[in-house]
């Protein structure tokens, strides 16, 4: 990563990419989770919002700490500290401050998909030395990838992931096939097959 790409994350409003890079240890592993947080959004966002509509506390306390915690990493501090403060509240069942601050946390997350938008434009940079896919392809190598899963092929399954790496994807793309290899170093052929069925 160049010296471009640091200014470019430190125009982020409300990262610090300093304690960012403090928990993450280098710009590469920042650039990871900003990634996975930048895609993740509306689904988290929807998460909570439901379990806080239907009363489910539990779930509720259970969603904010992941986004607390997710925050952090990524130097998103005055969610992660809205996003604790929720989470004691749920765990002492302070439904007074829950009503108070839900709608303002969800508010505060859910514009993270504009802050982060220049992401699109960071990593498309990083990948100008990518070959291009299209759709027919992409959906191709899904097909032959779920084949693989099915056969528990761990070979086929690893050839198709690197060669979907060396193409231009997006950020939702890119994530999908992290956590697919990730799955794979684990064997966890059953975890693979939900992800792929969620893309």
């Amino acid at each position: 990563m160049g010296k471009r790409i640091i200014e470019s994350l430190n125009n982020i409003d409300g990262i610090s990419v300093k304690e960012g890079l403090a928990f993450c240890g280098t710009e590469k592993v920042l650039l990871k989770y900003l990634n996975g947080f930048y895609s993740s959004i509306e689904n988290k966002a929807t998460e909570i919002e439901n379990a806080y509509k239907s009363g489910d506390v539990g779930y509720y306390t259970t969603k904010v700490h992941s986004l607390k915690s997710t925050s952090r990493v990524i130097g998103a501090n005055e969610l992660s500290n809205l996003a604790l403060k929720l989470e004691e509240a749920g765990r002492s069942e302070d439904v007074e401050c829950i009503d108070a601050n839900t709608d303002k946390l969800l508010k505060m997350f859910r514009s993270y998909s504009s802050k982060l938008a220049i992401l699109e434009k960071i990593n498309e940079d990083l990948n100008c030395d990518k070959r291009p896919i299209d759709e027919e392809e992409l959906k191709e190598a899904c097909r032959a990838l779920t084949e693989a899963i099915e056969s528990m092929d761990y070979d086929a399954a690893e050839i198709i992931l690197e060669e979907l790496k060396k193409c231009k994807l997006s950020i939702k793309d890119s994530e999908c096939i992290m956590n697919i290899e990730k799955a794979l170093r684990n064997f966890d052929w059953d975890e693979m097959g939900r992800i792929l069925e969620t893309k």
